[in-house]
C-alpha cells in the first residue's frame, strides 16, 4: 500500500512543526537495509523519523520514545554521516510528487554548508539521497549526490542511477496531471472527454495523489452540490478545488479505513460519509494515522508469512509421513511372509523321525495340500530337529507381535496424513484461515512445539474490575468507583498498557492490557477500549464522546489528590461512540 502524494502533501505540516529548526544527531540501518531511522534534537527534546524504503511499506513516520524502543538494537551506520549535526531548515515535498526534501545546514570554521535529503517514497524505488546543496567542503559540485540508502548502479538501470558522486536527478514525473496546475478548462475537457468512465475512475486516471478515497470525497462533494445527472462538470470542479485547497491548508480529519473483514484499506484525509463508522477509526493526526496503517499492513503480511510457513511446514510432513507409509508397508510385507515359519515349524514337528540332526536342510511333505508338494525347509545343524521346530515357532510368534504393532503404526500414519491434509486444504481453500486452529493441530500433531501455558493474572484484595475482551483477542480492564480507579491505574495497570479516560467529565479508568505482546494494539482494540470510556462515564447519552488515551506510566497521581483524580501527560484524544462491548 503506497503513499499519495496528498497524503505527503498533507503531511508536511506535521513534520515542520516536528522537526523544522531541529539538530540531526545520528542513523540508524535496519538489519535488512531497507529502513533507516533518523535520530534527532529540538531543543534538548530527542525525536525519532523513521523512512522505510521497503518496497511493500515505504513510509515517513515521527516515532514516540515508546514506539523507537524496537530499533534501539539497530546498529548506528555512517551512511549519511555528512549530514551529521546540520539543522532542518526547511522540509517541502517536491512537484506535489511522493518526493520529501529536507533542506539542512551547518556552519564550519570557514564556510556555511549546506545539504539536501530526498526521501522518495516511490514504492518499489523508494529511496532516500543525500545531496550536496552548496559549499564545498566535501569536495562536490552542487547537486552531486553524498550517499544514499540504495545504490543503483548502471547494470540495475540505465534511465536513473543513484550513486555517490554523480548529479542527482529527480524521478521522472507521473503522467498525470498536478491538481495544483490544473486550469477549469483542462479539468473540463478530461471529465467530458471520458464520459464512458465513471467519475471516480476518471480522477484516478488522470490526476496526481489521487486515489479511490480521495476520489470518492470529490464524488461524495459533488453529490451533495447537486441532485442532478450526470452531474454538472462545475460542479465537480468546485469539489475537486475545495478538496485539494483543504489538503493544501492541512484542514483534514484523518480516518483509517477498514473493509468489512477489518484489513486496512487506506487513509482518507476526511470523513466520508459513505463509509460506515465501525469501518472508520478517526485520528487527532495524519502521522498517528499512517503509523496504525502499516502497522495493520506490517501485522497482516506477517500473517501471510506466517501462513506460506505453515503451509510449507505442512508438505514437508505430508512428504515425509506418506515416505514413512509405503516403508511401513514394505515392512508389513515382509512380516506377512514371515507367517510361512509357523508352517515350517509344523512340518517339523510332522516329520520328526525323518530329519537326522546336523543336515541344514530337508525336503518335507506338505500334507495340507492335495498334491502333498515337497517343501524345503532350512535348518540350524547345531540343533535338534524338534529344537528348529520350537525356533521357527517363536519366529513365528516375535514376527505376529510385530505385526499387530506394525498395523497399529500404519493406521496412525495414515490417520496423521489423513488430518494434515485436511489442515492443508483448510490453509488453502478458506480467505481468512484460522491460523490458532490450525496451530493447535499442528501442536497436536507434534511438528509445533507448543507454547508455555501462561500464568492468570491474580485478581488482588477486594477489587473486582469489570473486565472485557476486544473483538480481536485484546484484554481490558474497567475501574467501578474512584478507589477501584486507583488501583486498576496504579497497582494493576503496566507502564506500557494504554489507559483512557472520558475527557473533561467524571467516569472510570479503562486500561488496555499489553500483556505479553511485543506488537501495539490494534486500532480495533483501542477503538473499542475508547467506546468503554465513554460508556462508563458522565457523558454516556453522547452520540459522540471526546476519549483521551496515552501508556499509563504518563498518568501521575498528584500528591494528596483525592482517588480518582490524576494527572495526565503526552496524551491522544479520539471521537467515539459510547459503547458497551461483550464482556
Amino acid at each position: 500500500m503506497f503513499i499519495t502524494s496528498s497524503i505527503i502533501c498533507a503531511l508536511i505540516p506535521e513534520l515542520k512543526e516536528n522537526y523544522l529548526f531541529s539538530q540531526i544527531k545520528g542513523f540508524k540501518l535496519s538489519p535488512d537495509q531497507k529502513e533507516l531511522l533518523i535520530l534527532i534534537r529540538k531543543e534538548r527534546e530527542e525525536k525519532t523519523l523513521l523512512f522505510s524504503a521497503d518496497p511493500s511499506h515505504c513510509r515517513i513516520v515521527s516515532l514516540t520514545e515508546d514506539e523507537s524502543r524496537p530499533f534501539q538494537g539497530w546498529a548506528i551506520t555512517s551512511l549519511f554521516s555528512k549530514a551529521l549535526d546540520t539543522t532542518i531548515m526547511n522540509i517541502e515535498q517536491v512537484d506535489f510528487d511522493r518526493i520529501i526534501k529536507f533542506s539542512c545546514q551547518k556552519e564550519t570554521g570557514l564556510e556555511k554548508v549546506e545539504l539536501e535529503i530526498y526521501f522518495e517514497l516511490t514504492g518499489r524505488n523508494a529511496n532516500a539521497i543525500l545531496v550536496q546543496s552548496s559549499g564545498s567542503r566535501f569536495g562536490k559540485e552542487t547537486g552531486m549526490i553524498l550517499d544514499s540508502l540504495k545504490k543503483i548502479k548502471p547494470a540495475q538501470s540505465r534511465v536513473r542511477q543513484i550513486l555517490p558522486g554523480i548529479k542527482y536527478l529527480l524521478p521522472p514525473a507521473p503522467k498525470k496531471h498536478n491538481p495544483f496546475s490544473t486550469t477549469e478548462e483542462q479539468f473540463r475537457k478530461i471529465i467530458q472527454t471520458h464520459p464512458e468512465e465513471n467519475l471516480i475512475q476518471i480522477l484516478i486516471s488522470h490526476f496526481m495523489g489521487m486515489d479511490e478515497i480521495t476520489a470518492r470525497k470529490i464524488e461524495e462533494e459533488s453529490l451533495n452540490s447537486s441532485p442532478l445527472k450526470p452531474l454538472p462538470v462545475d460542479i465537480i470542479w468546485k469539489s475537486f478545488q475545495s478538496i485539494f485547497n483543504q489538503i493544501s491548508t492541512h484542514k483534514i480529519s484523518p480516518h483509517l479505513i477498514l473493509d468489512t473483514a477489518e484489513k486496512p484499506v487506506g487513509i482518507s484525509l476526511f470523513d466520508l460519509n459513505s463509509i460506515p463508522e465501525s469501518q472508520k477509526t478517526p485520528f487527532s493526526s495524519l502521522n498517528q494515522a499512517l503509523k496504525n496503517l502499516f502497522f495493520l499492513e506490517i501485522e497482516k503480511s506477517e500473517e501471510v508469512t506466517k501462513l506460506q510457513n505453515l503451509s510449507g511446514l505442512i508438505q514437508k510432513a505430508l512428504e515425509k509421513w506418506n515416505k514413512r507409509g509405503k516403508k511401513l508397508k514394505d515392512e508389513l510385507s515382509s512380516l506377512q511372509e514371515a507367517q510361512a515359519y509357523k508352517k515350517f515349524g509344523d512340518l517339523i514337528l510332522n516329520h520328526l523321525t525323518e530329519i537326522k540332526r546336523g543336515v541344514e536342510s530337508v525336503e518335507l511333505s506338505d500334507f495340507t495340500t492335495p498334491e502333498h508338494q515337497k517343501v524345503k525347509v532350512t535348518l540350524d545343524p547345531s540343533l535338534s530337529p524338534k529344537e528348529n521346530a520350537l525356533s521357527y515357532f517363536k519366529k513365528y510368534r516375535k514376527a505376529q507381535t510385530g505385526l499387530e504393532k506394525l498395523k497399529e503404526i500404519i493406521i496412525q500414519t495414515e490417520n496423521e496424513i489423513k488430518e494434515l491434509s485436511r489442515v492443508a486444504i483448510d490453509l488453502q481453500g478458506k480467505e481468512k484461515p484460522d491460523n490458532k486452529k490450525i496451530e493447535a493441530k499442528l501442536y497436536s500433531l507434534g511438528l509445533l512445539k507448543a507454547p508455555e501455558p501462561k500464568r492468570k493474572e491474580k485478581k488482588k484484595g477486594r477489587y473486582a474490575l469489570r473486565e472485557f475482551v476486544s473483538a480481536d483477542g485484546w484484554k481490558i480492564l474497567v475501574g467501578r468507583n474512584n478507589r477501584e480507579n486507583d488501583f486498576l491505574t496504579f497497582k494493576i495497570a503496566r507502564s506500557e498498557d494504554l489507559w483512557f479516560h472520558a475527557q473533561n467529565t467524571p467516569g472510570s479508568h479503562v486500561v488496555l492490557k499489553k500483556g505479553e505482546r511485543k506488537k501495539h494494539p490494534t486500532p480495533k482494540a483501542i477503538q473499542q477500549a475508547a467506546s468503554l470510556a465513554a460508556y462508563y462515564s458522565k457523558a454516556k447519552t453522547s452520540k459522540k464522546v471526546s476519549v483521551i488515551y496515552t501508556l499509563a506510566k504518563y498518568v501521575k497521581k498528584p500528591k494528596n489528590a483525592p482517588p480518582g483524580l490524576v494527572k495526565v501527560e503526552k496524551m491522544k484524544s479520539i471521537l467515539i461512540e459510547p459503547k458497551l462491548i461483550k464482556s
